[in-house]
């Protein structure tokens, strides 16, 4: 019994003492976003749900996909807005080992979706969309296994087609966003 229990233990603890990240390793992970601001009569509530999984080609090199479900909503007495959005994605991430268990890593991606905005004005309207991002942030390890993520920003270019009652309008968004003020946190699990 203390042998297998040993041994137990010794097969436990050479199963989290490999790198933090190696080829063929599988990480599964995500973001969470919500908020809620009211302001006088008006509330604006915000979520977003970006769960990913990424397969490692090379130690410091993975491919994966990604989802992004997202709800946007706007009460006033006046106006009701509600959008939702659901985005399939692939991308690529590229790490940089700065320290023991800090790498620094840049993301770039590609994403198609498609969703719904309705009001009370104008009824409902189809969306689709179509985005880039080249999205920069750090992993810390906690443990082997488990990985603490932050993004600061990005780089994108978004196309937005907007359908109300056969009437297109296309929509370009691009830019660069970088604020200390509204930085994405998110764990990673590494397999």
């Amino acid at each position: 019994m203390r042998k297998s229990i040993l041994l137990s233990v010794m097969l436990l603890v050479c199963t989290f003492a490999f790198a933090q990240t190696q080829k063929g390793q599988v990480q599964l992970g995500g973001v969470f976003n919500f908020s809620k601001q009211e302001i006088s009569q008006n509330e604006n509530n915000n979520f977003n749900f970006i769960p990913q999984a990424g397969y490692f080609v090379s130690d410091l090199t993975s491919l994966g996909v990604l989802l992004n479900i997202s709800n946007n909503n706007f009460k006033s007495p006046t106006a009701d807005l509600d959008r939702n959005l659901f985005e399939f994605g692939v991308f690529a991430r590229f790490h940089k080992s700065v320290a023991d268990k800090l790498y620094m890593y840049i993301q770039p991606s590609l994403s198609f979706g498609s969703g719904e905005n309705d009001n009370i004005v104008g009824g409902p309207s189809d969306l689709s969309t179509t985005a880039i991002r080249v999205s920069p942030g750090l992993l810390y390890f906690a443990t082997p296994k488990i990985a603490l993520e932050m993004r600061v920003g990005s780089v994108f270019y978004e196309q937005v087609k907007e359908t109300t009652g056969g009437n297109e309008v296309s929509i370009d968004n691009y830019g660069l966003t970088f604020n200390l003020a509204n930085v994405n946190f998110g764990a990673s699990f590494f397999l």
